[in-house]
């Protein structure tokens, strides 16, 4: 005869055993979905060509751009508050050839961060191609790059062929 206390000390153990078993094969579909990752898929049907052809992603390594000298501003909010910041961009077949920032930063502490990512800026970008430089932070200032970022994407708009 089964008491009271044993029936709910079975129904726990079931219940512990269903939803490890649930746990469990959730984790192996997450195994599985993380060795496998996603890969880009692109519509055939957006071209505006209409012959089946794919139109170039953007930020893809094959895009081409127009050689010439590019400027656009980005800006970024900061614990002072916006900051704006000037990009300027020389290319040479799809090649950073020269990169200049111009910051308005009155902020001391702003000003510094400024200052480290403009100094660091050079070696981080000239010779690479356009598509290939991706900045997260640089030389210690990480919201510059917030600034950077959206310039560089108005300039690769601009750019483009």
């Amino acid at each position: 005869m089964l008491t009271r206390r044993t029936t709910h000390t079975t129904l726990a153990l079931a219940a512990s055993l269903s939803l490890a078993g649930a746990l469990a094969g959730c984790a192996a579909e997450a195994e599985d979905s993380a060795a496998t990752p996603p890969q880009p898929t692109t519509d055939a049907s957006s071209s505006g060509a209409g012959d089946g052809s794919t139109d170039t992603l953007a930020g893809d390594a094959g895009t081409e751009y127009s050689d010439g000298t590019y400027t656009a501003e980005g800006s970024y909010q900061s614990p002072a508050g916006q900051e704006n910041i000037t990009l300027e961009v020389t290319l040479a077949g799809g090649t950073v050839t020269e990169v200049s920032l111009t910051s308005d930063a009155t902020n001391p502490s702003s000003k510094q961060y400024q200052g480290q990512f403009i100094s660091a800026l050079e070696g981080a970008v000239v010779g690479k191609n356009l598509d290939e430089i991706s900045i997260d932070k640089l030389a210690g200032s990480s919201l510059t790059s917030i600034g950077f970022t959206e310039a560089l994407d108005s300039i690769k708009s601009e750019a483009r062929a």
